[in-house]
């Protein structure tokens, strides 16, 4: 672990570890509040790191601390949530070169979102590259490598909107990915990157540019973070009220065979007033596997048909879609609205 003023989290990250690890490796690169006193009391040592702008230089930093060969990178906002031991030794024996994906639950307010994100390897065989959202990198050039879904799942608590705040960490990062973008201006995964970060700081027409220049850079190749970029940019042409344009990003359905991408896709035919295709494809998500996005399989489709109902005057049929929403937020406000207009008409 790389840890900065993380004293807000790394107890329950620490506690959460210990019963699993042998060895714990904490490296502070410059906290000025009680990060290091904290992680003292679980491991018998906090190696520090002059911080360079630099997250790979930190990684493998920490990296030649550990006593073991394989190592697990988790960061201080992140807890372990669940390990399956005996799984997880056989597929590290059976595929000793290739690099763990681990479950990563990313939280930000009532949003829930699940990816697959490599953190399990072996030092002697790889290690970090680039400023900023460093990548896994074998340490002698290949052009690909082998990967496995280790069974280990981690809560990601950093997206939440207080703790963006408190840390100013996205101007952080973008000036990092700007610092790396100066360097390899051609490097389709920075400004993926950088495009990402914009979204969530809610600058989404910021992010259609860098998310677009991201897909023209690719040049025909499809890369695990892909799929997500495509997603990425969908949602920030709607955010950025690009209703039109986002009619022809439907064309990257092919590279996107998922309930995700089918739901973004309702969304993109009722921000252009096709009010049948919508409903027709938020149905079709209830029929298909949950997705990346918590809820785009069940309540955040039921949700939305419930929304295009009530907008259509079909409020009776509008309330019964918002009563199946598994008391999502929105939807207890629809029904409270709807409830509400009924006792005010007299009807039952």
């Amino acid at each position: 672990m790389i840890v900065k003023d993380e004293a807000r989290h790394l107890e329950k990250t620490l506690q959460a570890l210990i019963p699993h690890f042998d060895d714990i490796v904490v490296v502070d690169t410059g906290s000025t509040d009680h990060s290091k006193e904290i992680a003292r009391q679980f491991v018998p040592k906090v190696h520090e790191f002059r911080w360079v702008d630099d997250f790979s230089a930190a990684r493998n930093h920490s990296i030649q601390f550990a006593r073991h060969d394989w190592v697990l990178v988790i960061d201080a906002d992140e807890t372990l949530a669940a390990l399956d031991t005996g799984p997880l030794l056989a597929l590290m024996q059976a595929q000793p070169d290739a690099v763990g994906r681990i479950n990563m639950i990313n939280h930000a307010g009532e949003n829930e979102e699940t990816e697959r994100i490599n953190r399990l390897f072996r030092k002697s065989r790889y290690g970090y590259q680039g400023l900023i959202h460093e990548q896994i990198c074998p340490h002698v050039e290949a052009p690909d490598f082998a990967r496995f879904d280790a069974p280990i799942t981690l809560h990601h608590l950093g997206y939440q909107t207080d703790i963006l705040q408190e840390k100013d960490k996205l101007s952080r990062n973008v000036k990092l990915l700007e610092a790396a973008l100066r360097l390899a201006p051609e490097d389709p995964y920075l400004h993926y990157q950088l495009g990402k970060t914009h979204y969530i700081h809610r600058n989404y027409p910021a992010a259609c540019t860098c998310l677009e220049r991201s897909l023209r850079l690719q040049a025909g190749h499809f890369f695990e973070y892909s799929e997500d970029l495509i997603e990425t940019y969908g949602y920030s042409l709607i955010n950025s009220g690009q209703y039109t344009q986002a009619l022809k990003f439907l064309d990257y359905e092919k590279y996107c065979p998922s309930t995700d991408f089918v739901f973004l896709k309702a969304l993109i035919y009722m921000n252009n007033a096709d009010m049948q295709q919508a409903v027709d494809h938020f149905l079709a998500c209830t029929r298909m596997p949950p997705g990346r996005k918590k809820g785009v399989h069940s309540f955040k489709a039921l949700y939305n048909i419930g929304v295009i109902l009530e907008c259509l005057g079909n409020n009776e049929d509008a309330l019964v879609f918002y009563q199946n929403c598994e008391n999502y937020s929105p939807a207890v406000e629809g029904i409270a609205r709807l409830s509400a207009t009924n006792r005010s008409t007299g009807y039952v």
